[in-house]
């Protein structure tokens, strides 16, 4: 799986490769992602305050 070279959190940029442990507001964030390989992808994530939140998604080519 590609290695998403910058990952971009309701407009400010959270930097390269794969986050853990990054404390972020609870609520509701509009993640953008892109990877070197071309593929950009946005999704939306909801934060629980309090809990931990996992994202995996592939930066495969189609």
């Amino acid at each position: 799986m590609p290695k998403c070279d910058q990952i971009i959190d309701n407009g400010t940029p959270l930097g390269p490769g794969h986050i853990f442990n990054r404390p972020v507001a609870s609520g509701r964030h509009a993640l953008t992602l892109s990877a070197p390989n071309g593929v950009k992808k946005t999704l939306q994530v909801e934060v629980i305050p309090e809990q931990t939140k996992e994202v995996r998604i592939s930066m495969d080519k189609p």
